[in-house]
């Protein structure tokens, strides 16, 4: 995985539910998410619930889109 922003999905496989995020780093991002899921702490219940259920095999991790990272910054922080 780059060090490139932008949105990514978490998808499971098996039922179809997703879960949509962005970041700046893809790869810390995602082993982020693995290791709250392992845990059993992952802020969503959703996620966290289907991982317990189906384990992590059902899990696909997906790039949407990249951005460069200033680009990225500039539109999480400005105010519309």
């Amino acid at each position: 995985m780059e060090k490139n922003a932008g949105i990514y999905k978490i998808l499971n496989v098996k039922s179809g539910n997703f879960y949509i995020g962005s970041t700046i780093h893809f790869d810390r991002r995602f082993k982020d998410h693995k290791r709250a899921l392992k845990k059993g702490t992952h802020p969503n219940y959703k996620l966290q619930s289907d991982f317990d259920t189906f384990g992590d095999k059902i899990f696909k991790y997906e790039i949407i889109e990249k951005v460069r990272i200033l680009i990225f910054l500039l539109v999480k922080n400005s105010t519309i």
